[in-house]
């Protein structure tokens, strides 16, 4: 049944009008062509996907920010159980170094424990912990492309 609603959900997007929305089982799946988003929620919570314009406003928090002079690609939001995740991702001509670097230091500024994690030359991992809040980043550099995912998890 997931799967056939998903299909629907599918179709749904590639049609001609900007907004379709349907209900299978309680669960509902909105998308926008026009706005590059889809949406799927439940009773037991919601996840929003973004990409073009709609991802690119996206608000990151003071203690993640959006790396300077970065174009954010895609945006997945996400709630259930009253708890919040955002993974977003953008991309850059800065190298690793500097994207991981840049995080390292926001994090450990706005007073998270940031693990040591690996940084290489084509990529970086760490990791931080806050109060309220968990935040990953993952860095990858393809063709002069650095691409940063920053994924972030409240507690």
């Amino acid at each position: 049944m997931r799967i056939m609603a998903l299909l629907g959900f599918t179709a749904l997007a590639a049609c001609g009008s900007d907004q379709k929305t349907t209900t299978v089982g309680g669960t509902t799946y909105t998308a926008s062509k026009n706005s590059e988003t889809a949406t799927i929620e439940s009773a037991k919570g919601k996840v929003s996907v973004a990409g073009g314009a709609s991802a690119a406003n996206t608000a990151m928090p003071a203690f993640a920010p959006q790396y300077p002079g970065s174009t954010i690609t895609s945006r997945i939001e996400s709630e259930r159980e009253g708890r919040k995740s955002l993974i977003v991702a953008q991309t850059t001509s800065a190298s690793v170094s500097e994207v991981a670097g840049f995080y390292r230091s926001a994090l450990q500024n706005a007073g998270f424990k940031v693990d040591k994690g690996t940084v290489m030359d084509t990529g970086a991992m760490f990791s931080g912990e806050g109060a309220d809040e968990k935040v990953s980043l993952t860095v990858a550099r393809e063709e002069q492309i650095t691409t940063a995912i920053v994924a972030i998890k409240q507690r």
